[in-house]
């Protein structure tokens, strides 16, 4: 529950538009939003830099005693080029998570570093590269490093719709301090289809995603190995715009699965995200904005009966900002609350709050 807690809020923190864009271009007014995936790079136009700063608190009880609890700072760089032939966005992050018990106290240090790049070859068709890293080292020495390449092509069909796939890597490698290391490697395929219709800063977008990996195992190092499960990933983005308002929304479904001898693991997760801005002014801007995640594990072993786990965490924000021909400046505070429920054991409860700070120049 604890680190599932983290990671959500990690997800969520962020006062940028919370549909990032897998194959469109990004259209968000907040102008320091990027695409989360390479595809929507090729086709971007943004030149910009960008710093962030975010703080997540959170405490966990059970009957009405606090079992555990923690914090979380990240700061980050990010910006963008987008010029006629080749365009990247970029972003490095650093940050730290504690969380402590009764008994044990616990610290994290991660360092994401991510780069999207796409080669625009002709006005309807390009190529991208995207390449992201997340290293991880625990208290005790101990570092994990999950690292993603992807290579894709998209077609811009010149009537708003574009078309985009590719191929991918995805290995994650654990290092102890006192044993060899050992990793795992798969393969993924992706694709999307998106359509937009703008005219000036009016307008929508809407786009599908679907992402695959089959399951592999690693080989042994030590006694130890790591298993990739086998994954979907479907998503959908929608940006609506119009005069002062505008609405972002994504939801997404992902499942995966790992089976071994005797042992068999399914999960599912979905989320909905919302975010609403209105324009007070040609300056400021306020941004409420909801997250909804749920997640569903069961586990199945044939010495055993299956076991069931559930969670759910809500993320309620309230955002505002400034905003110049170069400038923009925003915050949003967060109140997160969250349940964790093992089959046949008392619920867990979680609560606490995100703040998040970001400033950029735009050229």
């Amino acid at each position: 529950m604890r680190k599932a807690i983290v990671c959500a809020s990690l997800a969520c923190a962020s006062v940028s538009a919370i549909a990032d864009n897998n194959i469109l271009p990004t259209r968000s007014r907040d102008r320091l939003t990027t695409g989360s995936h390479s595809l929507s790079t090729i086709w971007t136009k943004k030149t910009f830099i960008g710093a962030g700063y975010d703080v997540i608190k959170y405490d966990i009880e059970q009957n009405g005693n606090n079992l555990a609890n923690g914090d979380t700072k990240i700061g980050s760089i990010s910006g963008g080029y987008g010029g006629e032939i080749f365009s990247i966005e970029y972003a490095l992050g650093s940050g730290r998570i504690k969380s402590q018990t009764s008994s044990t106290r616990s610290t994290n240090d991660s360092t994401v570093v991510l780069a999207n790049m796409g080669f625009k070859l002709t006005e309807t068709f390009g190529l991208s590269l995207g390449v992201n890293s997340i290293c991880s080292e625990e208290q005790n020495g101990d570092e994990t490093t999950a690292s993603d390449v992807d290579l894709g092509a998209s077609i811009n069909l010149e009537n708003g719709t574009y078309i985009g796939f590719g191929i991918g890597s995805k290995r994650t490698e654990k290092v102890p301090m006192t044993n060899p290391s050992y990793d795992v490697s798969t393969t993924t395929f992706f694709a999307g289809i998106g359509h937009e219709n703008f005219e000036n800063d009016n307008g929508y977008q809407i786009e599908g995603f679907i992402k695959l990996n089959s399951e592999n195992r690693g080989d042994e190092s030590g006694g130890k190995f790591l298993i990739q499960p086998s994954r979907s990933i479907v998503e959908i983005n929608y940006l609506y715009a119009l005069d002062n308002l505008e609405f972002t929304a994504s939801v997404s479904n992902e499942s995966g699965e790992v089976t071994e001898s005797g042992y068999e693991k399914e999960t599912t997760i979905s989320t909905i995200e919302l975010e609403l801005e209105y324009k007070i002014n040609e300056n400021f801007y306020i941004k409420p904005a909801l997250a909804l995640n749920s997640e569903e594990v069961e586990v199945t072993k044939s010495t055993s009966s299956e076991s069931e786990e559930e969670e759910f965490y809500s993320i309620y924000g309230i955002g505002a900002g400034f905003r110049t021909s170069n400038i923009e400046f925003n915050a949003k505070y967060g109140f997160l609350t969250g349940t964790y429920k093992e089959k046949s054991a008392p619920e867990y409860d979680a609560d606490g709050h995100t703040l998040s700070i970001n400033l950029g120049y735009i050229f």
